[in-house]
């Protein structure tokens, strides 16, 4: 069972009802509000959910590649918009996916578009989907839209998971070495310590008396250690979601070697394709610039993109971007 929040109108009072149901899908949901006697306005799953439900329930990209192509296909078909809809949530394999596309049929049945009805999904659309799809439905070419749409899902998830296969290496021998190094601080040179200490007038390096010292107050001490490690990690993760830590953590992205190379490549390859996939669709330039800054993750080119809907900057933008 799923739990969902919703807003209902009470014919009764005429009031607005906020409040919370639990169902095995958005329309059971609907279904069970609707026995209230209440008229649902709004329902969406309890964004209260536990961090480990909200990773289960979570919708791959994988999932939405394979929903955009097949509601393509049966859009190109000749298939009218509900109905090929509810074909695309029977054949996903994806639970919370099929909730998400219910949800979107109760509102494209209710008169919205397409567009209006996958808005409210932000976390499961992005703004680069809903404009296509709009883009698509106001030209006639929802199906070329979407097919588009997939194909750029997969050329991201193709450029992801190279870049991870690229770090896997490096971030496997960093973690071996920190444990060897964790092991000689913690096992060997107290070792040598003691055997230095029994031989007379034997003096240990300055920088081996310092490790040692390390070495013992995190054996004696290894719950304050833990407890330190925590802290920074946890400070350091609201830092990093904070304007000025994301102004610097990009900008770091961009400068450190070797890593500053391949982001700026990932980033100027997602901006040209966003950008390509936008105006093949008719999207406006002046939207398209405003779509891709906000799809590169990046503040700071962003930052640079936005500017250039203003006149004689753009040469100078794209050489602060390189």
């Amino acid at each position: 069972m799923l739990t969902y929040e919703y807003t209902a109108h009470d014919p009764s009072t005429g009031k607005r009802v906020k409040a919370k149901v639990e169902a095995d899908s958005l329309s059971a949901a609907s279904t069970l509000i609707k026995k209230q006697g209440l008229t649902p306005i709004d329902i969406r799953s309890d964004s209260s959910s536990s961090g480990l439900k909200k990773y289960l329930n979570r919708i791959s990209t994988k999932d939405k590649i394979l929903f955009s192509r097949q509601l393509a296909t049966l859009i190109g078909a000749g298939l009218p918009l509900v109905q090929a809809l509810r074909s695309s949530s029977e054949q996903s394999p994806s639970k919370p996916l099929k909730d998400v596309i219910n949800s979107v049929i109760s509102s494209v049945e209710a008169g919205s578009s397409l567009a209006d009805a996958l808005a409210k999904f932000p976390k499961v659309f992005n703004s680069i989907y809903i404009n296509l799809v709009a883009a698509g439905e106001t030209s006639g070419t929802l199906d070329k839209a979407l097919e588009r749409l997939a194909s750029q899902q997969e050329k991201d998830a193709e450029i992801i998971s190279k870049v991870r296969g690229a770090f896997a290496y490096p971030v496997i021998v960093l973690v071996v070495m920190g444990f060897v190094l964790g092991f000689m601080i913690v096992k060997v040179l107290p070792a040598v310590g003691t055997l230095y200490n029994s031989l007379p007038g034997a003096q240990l390096p300055l920088i081996t008396r310092i490790l040692l010292v390390v070495a013992g107050f995190g054996t004696h001490y290894w719950w304050i250690v833990l407890i330190i490690l925590v802290v920074l990690v946890v400070l350091t993760s609201r830092w990093s979601r904070t304007v000025g830590g994301k102004k610097i953590i990009d900008s770091l992205k961009m400068k450190i070697w070797p890593v500053g190379p391949l982001f700026m490549k990932i980033y100027m390859a997602r901006f040209a394709r966003t950008a390509s996939t936008l105006i093949s669709s008719g999207v406006p330039l002046l939207q398209v610039l405003e779509i891709t800054a906000g799809a590169l993750n990046n503040v700071i080119i962003a930052s640079s993109i936005k500017k250039g809907h203003g006149k004689g900057k753009r040469r100078k933008i794209f050489i602060r971007c390189n």
